[in-house]
């Protein structure tokens, strides 16, 4: 009777295994079609370009827009998706993302990110600065 019960129940789970991989599928793709990555890239090419010298951005930005293929950058993201996340944060990531305020918390992110970045600076250098008096780093 036990050994029935356990082949029952590994049956069940072999059955029941590519379903659970087509719903995890499924998932990961609802994500990745509505993930902002056009606007995470667009965001990320303008910070880069804005470290570069004026006359400078506008070629770096056709360059980018040239080189990013966003059709195979999702079908990438949707296979991330599906290896780094569980069904149940797939689920909660394409609830988030269906929000009309996921698009301007997304696009806030970057601002968000700016802010941060003195007070963080300020912090890591003095990390930095402490390290190197306790003898961490080798100074040459």
């Amino acid at each position: 009777m036990i050994k029935f019960v356990f082949a029952f129940i590994l049956a069940f789970s072999v059955m029941a295994s590519p379903a659970l991989a087509q719903n995890k599928k499924n998932l990961a793709l609802q994500v990745a079609k509505i993930m902002p990555l056009e606007q995470q890239i667009m965001d990320f090419t303008d910070a880069v370009a804005q470290t570069l010298p004026t006359d400078k951005q506008p070629l770096f930005k056709s360059i980018m827009a040239k080189n990013i293929d966003v059709p195979k950058l999702r079908i990438a993201a949707q296979d991330a998706l599906i290896k780094t996340f569980t069904d149940q944060e797939l689920k909660v990531m394409a609830d988030f993302y269906a929000k009309p305020e996921a698009s301007a918390i997304m696009t806030k992110l970057g601002s968000f990110g700016e802010a941060m970045q003195p007070t963080i600076k300020v912090m890591v250098e003095k990390a930095i600065t402490d390290a190197k008096k306790a003898g961490i780093f080798n100074e040459e």
